[in-house]
């Protein structure tokens, strides 16, 4: 049963305006944990080792297949751009971390696991 008296209506949802959600409490209070789940996404991490092992198997990815791996995994709520832009700031990361690296062009990137 979902108690509202004495907790902060704030923790009730998540999210930034207009996307708003159940917080996590809220969900599983109500069974709801598959939906918050796929509304949430996976987290960075997660995603980064998804990416890093997939490299490490296939010997480098081009972009859209990157996109194609990941967009599953994304939040829900986010539409086609963001999650382009999400996978891009993801890339960005892990090469500004020297953990992977873009042997192609910008135009065809070809993403590698750093040597």
């Amino acid at each position: 049963m979902i108690k509202s008296a004495g907790q902060d209506p704030e923790s009730l949802i998540e999210g930034r305006k207009p996307n708003y959600h159940l917080s996590l409490p809220v969900a599983q209070d109500t069974s709801q944990e598959i939906a918050y789940s796929a509304k949430r996404g996976l987290l960075k991490h997660t995603l980064s080792q998804i990416l890093l092992d997939a490299l490490e198997t296939h010997k480098g990815l081009a972009r859209n297949q990157i996109d194609e791996l990941l967009k599953p995994a994304l939040p829900s709520v986010l539409n086609e751009q963001q999650k382009k832009n999400k996978v891009m700031n993801l890339l960005s990361d892990l090469r500004r971390r020297k953990k992977i690296v873009n042997t192609g062009t910008n135009y065809e990137p070809m993403w590698k696991l750093h040597s």
